[in-house]
């Protein structure tokens, strides 16, 4: 069984996005939840080793009032942008103030996509400056 890479080794920031917690507007979508964020939440995206060659990932963050409390849910598309390989991919939500994570993770045919959502729950948004969605590999890419 391969061991797990350190995630610090060979990581790579690809991006810091600000991102809309929530965007406004009526009547979109039958959501319950009232936005108690703090507005835009930046995501700094990570990739363990060569993740970022064949992955793209645009997230967004939005907190949701739940029954027990905020709930911060992450959702996104991550894109394989390889011609002949399946990606065994493993997304993790991070925040620096929280010990707690959130995971996902699904194999992404060859130019395919995944529309991912990952939710954590019992935050606090005025605690919530930015968070860390990091992408690696659970196995080697397959060629296809």
């Amino acid at each position: 069984m391969p061991e797990r890479r350190q995630f610090l080794c060979g990581v790579a920031t690809a991006a810091t996005v600000g991102l809309a917690g929530c965007s406004g507007g009526g009547g979109d979508g039958g959501d319950d939840g009232e936005d108690s964020g703090n507005g835009a939440v930046p995501a700094n995206i990570a990739f363990d080793g060569d993740a970022g060659e064949h992955l793209e990932l645009t997230p967004t963050a939005r907190f949701e009032n739940k029954e027990f409390g905020d709930t911060m849910i992450v959702e996104g598309t991550a894109q394989n942008t390889a011609d002949n390989l399946r990606l065994h991919v493993e997304l993790v939500v991070e925040m620096e103030r929280y010990l707690k994570t959130g995971t996902a993770s699904k194999s992404i045919e060859p130019g395919g996509s995944w529309e991912f959502t990952i939710e954590l729950s019992d935050v606090d948004p005025d605690r919530i400056d930015e968070y860390t969605l990091r992408a690696t590999y659970t196995d080697p890419p397959e060629e296809v």
